[in-house]
Order: C-alpha cells, then structure tokens, then sequence
C-alpha cells in the first residue's frame, strides 16, 4: 500500500470508530517524508481522566516493489504527561507512568504497568505482538475501560 491508500484506509477506518463518551480524538499529525511511500502518522485519543492512547506508526517502501510497509510502531496507553500551548497531548518521556505500551523501539516489544522490563515475543504469551496493529490496540483500552479488565484479558496475553 502507498500513503495515499493508507490515508484513505486509516481515515475510513477512524470515521467508523465508536468513540466512549468520556474522550475526544485529537487530530491526526502526518509528515510525509518522500511521498507516496515513506511517511508517518501519530495520534491521540484523549479521556476525561487525564489517561490518553497514543498511535505512531512509521512506513517505509519495500525494496523492488511500489508498496509501503510498517516498519515501526508505538502504541501506548497511559496518563497525560505532556501538552502543547493549546492543550494538546504530546508525547511524552519514556519514564512516564503508563498501562501498557507496544513499541518497536530495540526490537519488537510490550511494556505491562512499568518501563522495564521489556517482554519481547519469547516473553509474551497467547498475543503475536507482530499481528496488533492500531485499531487491535485501541479498541483493546476501550474494553478495558469499560470493563474494568486488566489488559491481560482485552488483549490476552500473559508474560513471563
């Protein structure tokens, strides 16, 4: 897929998002670095108690095809650390308190209520890390919150 499919994708996938009550979508940040096939895009979901998701996902081409790939992604869910002077929600630092966070920052990995350690694949349990993607990740801290189930549960996983 190339950016322009992406976008449409994403923004088709977002406008059917059913958002809780208690939050707001905050507007999508892209920076296209060599259009149609390297960009990234970032956003927020922000919650009336100060807790937010955050979605980064990086593309780059595929070597001898006309399609992009992700090649890296953070997915994170925790409190509000960081604004802008308009309000909005930043990213934060790394050593901020948070839930639970998908990066591949060091290779493929889940943090699980606390920066270390890093579980990798072989630590991780019943969830291919590889296979969650934003709208897996998103709709897991929506059945959390409802819920009141640990992310254990929403996402199923155990680690070691």
């Amino acid at each position: 897929m190339d950016y322009f499919g992406f976008r449409r994708s994403l923004e088709g996938q977002l406008s059917k998002l059913k958002l809780p009550d208690d939050c707001t979508f905050q507007e999508l940040s892209w920076e296209i670095t060599a259009p149609p096939f390297f960009w990234t895009v970032e956003f927020f979901i922000n919650f009336t108690d100060k807790q937010h998701i955050r979605i980064w996902e990086s593309y780059e081409k595929i070597a001898g095809l006309q399609m992009s790939r992700r090649l890296q992604w953070a997915y994170h869910y925790g409190i509000i650390t960081a604004a802008d002077r308009n309000g909005n929600t930043m990213r934060g630092s790394p050593d901020d308190p948070f839930e639970i966070r998908i990066d591949t920052c060091s290779g493929l990995h889940l943090h699980y209520q606390k920066r270390e350690p890093h579980y990798d694949q072989g630590r991780v349990a019943k969830l291919d890390l590889k296979t969650v993607d934003a709208s897996t990740f998103v709709n897991a801290v929506f059945k959390r919150r409802k819920s009141g189930q640990p992310f254990t549960k929403t996402l199923g996983f155990t680690v070691t």
